[in-house]
């Protein structure tokens, strides 16, 4: 019970997280519903069915992600700015040194 009451205290904190305030949004449901629940029965969070938020980019690969992000990003980007044809990529020579020198 103390650690709900933690997770309040944290997410009413005005420097809090948006994770940090659904967490204490999820803590406030908690302690409702267990305001209501059978006297004598042990509380735990998911016992009175509150469970953790979902994951919704949890069953993506890294590479299913990335390409997401990347076409999040793309959207964003005016049309007229976007380059119509592809640009040249960078060349960096490799000098070499010469032996002796440290």
């Amino acid at each position: 019970m103390d650690e709900l009451i933690d997770s309040i205290r944290v997410a009413v904190a005005p420097s809090a997280t948006a994770d940090q305030r659904a967490a204490g949004v999820a803590a406030c449901r908690a302690l409702l519903t267990a305001l209501g629940a059978e006297v004598g029965k042990p509380f735990t969070p998911t016992s009175v069915g509150v469970t953790p938020p979902a994951r919704p980019l949890g069953g993506l690969s890294v590479d299913q992600a990335l390409d997401l992000a990347i076409a999040k990003l793309r959207s964003m980007i005016p049309a007229e700015s976007m380059p119509t044809t592809p640009t040249a990529s960078l060349a960096i020579p490799f000098v070499g040194v010469p032996k002796g020198t440290p």
